[in-house]
């Protein structure tokens, strides 16, 4: 515990709608005036608090307690819709020496201006004890071993359960709960709960809001869980089922309204997502694979894509669990085609054709600000126009500008030859009066192909036919980068 931290015992938050964990430690925070170390929580400072959660949850499985959160720990955009998943007004306690860890996570201290909630009461409920009738007289009981409820009547009493919610529950003779129902701001829902002859819980049916169709549908086997399926709004159409082994790992398809499965992710035992899987249209023909990998402290260090033919389609790798760099791959899964380094495109190959139609592939790198300063083809160019050469081979390169690479062509020749390759071509004796092709003059093809990639990316020319080139080379890198 920090020594910052009084000791106020165990604390318990809860989740609002559309909300998530993060949301709620915020305005715990928040809500007790608690100091700031940089007067806010920063990106690293809420970095820590996931690793701090993951801990805790892995702490929890470790002993046998209930977890905080479904689903992954995957940190990155691309996992994160499945991570650390919790519902709209759960409620989760932390114990002092979990919330203590999470407030020096968050850089948070009390101080004399500030107001600790009061510590969450323990709602432990003691074992239930079968009243005997109010009129004296014996009720059966069930026959030893059935596990089934027995004749006579169910009782109710108000509970708390493992996560902190209230309920009322339903309470056959022998002390088994087969109902439960909650009320909550977003309506009432109950959960019914099935025992085998042993009296092993085997079934638990929740509903939605409002409403006796099922959302979920949890099966057990020997009392552990074994199978989720999570049910659409109409209680019929599987949104997506989830399978534990008994090593406590988890798989989870996704399905579309048809029942066929779109995606289905692999967590281990820890909940850290280790592969993902995605497949075509009829459900079974593998469209991706990803596998991903952690280090000793349980920080991702890489993914690796591969395409359905099991080619290599691009790696990611990460410093201190947060992607730097994503290398993509070319259809033979060996030859590297785009690189992206702390969100910035690296490196780019792109593909356009000779003046006779064949196939050619040119390379082009970019600065820390996006701006191509090397490619394939404009060295060609240059080397053409700066030595002794015929304009018909000059020729023969220009015919490979495209729209796509006509901006990090120019870019990238400038910052090479210190000069722009409009006034190169100018310089050049006879070149730009030369015809490049039956409609159009050689001095007239880059700002043809100019206006064309600016049209491409949503630009207009202003009243002198001009562009901001500043703005139009941004989008241009962005829009490379997204391809």
């Amino acid at each position: 515990m920090s020594e910052n931290v009084p000791n106020i015992g165990p604390v318990k938050i809860q989740i609002k709608k559309n909300l998530g964990i993060t949301h709620a430690l915020k305005d715990l925070v928040e809500q007790q005036k608690m100091e700031l170390s940089d007067g806010k929580i920063t990106a690293k400072e809420w970095n820590a608090v996931l690793d701090k959660l993951i801990e805790i949850q892995q702490n929890r499985k470790a002993n046998g307690q209930a977890s905080i959160f479904g689903g992954g720990t995957d940190k990155t955009k691309s996992g994160w819709h499945n991570s650390f998943v919790v519902h709209p007004n759960q409620e989760i306690e932390f114990t002092a020496d979990e919330i203590g860890q999470l407030y020096e996570a968050m850089g948070a201290k009390f101080t004399k201006d500030s107001k600790p909630v009061a510590p969450a009461e323990d709602t432990t409920e003691p074992p239930s004890v079968t009243q005997p009738p109010a009129d004296g007289t014996d009720k059966p009981e069930a026959p030893e071993g059935t596990g089934q409820k027995p004749a006579g009547n169910v009782k109710e009493e108000k509970r708390t359960d493992e996560k902190g919610n209230e309920y009322t529950a339903q309470i056959r003779e022998d002390g088994k709960e087969v109902g439960r129902k909650y009320s909550t701001e977003d309506g009432d829902y109950t959960v019914s709960i099935e025992y085998d002859e042993k009296g092993n819980k085997t079934r638990e049916v929740e509903t939605g809001y409002n409403t006796d169709k099922p959302e979920y549908i949890r099966e057990y086997e020997n009392d552990k869980l074994k199978t989720v399926t999570h049910y659409k709004e109409d209680g019929k159409t599987v949104n997506y089922i989830s399978q534990y082994n008994s090593e406590g790992e988890e798989k989870t398809t996704w399905l579309d309204n048809n029942g066929i499965p779109l995606l289905s992710d692999e967590y281990d035992k820890n909940g850290k997502l280790k592969t993902q899987t995605r497949y075509d249209a009829d459900g079974k023909t593998v469209k991706s694979k990803t596998l991903f990998e952690y280090d000793s402290e349980g920080k991702q260090t890489k993914t690796t894509c591969y395409r359905g033919d099991g080619t290599l389609e691009h790696i990611g790798e990460f410093k201190d669990g947060e992607l730097y760099t994503t290398t993509y791959y070319d259809a033979d899964g060996k030859t590297p085609v785009k690189i992206i380094e702390n969100d910035q495109l690296k490196m780019m190959k792109l593909k356009s054709k000779t003046e006779n139609g064949s196939p050619v592939t040119h390379q082009y790198n970019f600065d820390e600000n996006g701006v191509c300063t090397g490619s394939t083809l404009a060295n060609s160019l240059h080397k053409q126009i700066s030595g002794p050469s015929l304009n018909r081979n000059t020729i023969a390169f220009l015919k490979q500008l495209t729209p796509e690479n006509i901006l990090k062509v120019l870019t990238s020749y400038e910052a090479m030859a210190g000069e722009s390759l409009i006034n190169a071509i100018d310089d050049e004796w006879g070149l730009n009066d030369e015809d490049f092709n039956e409609n159009m003059k050689v001095k007239d093809l880059i700002p043809t192909l100019v206006a064309e990639r600016a049209k491409q990316l949503g630009f207009e020319p202003d009243e002198n036919g001009n562009y901001n080139l500043e703005e139009l080379i941004a989008a241009d890198t962005n829009k490379t980068k997204e391809s």
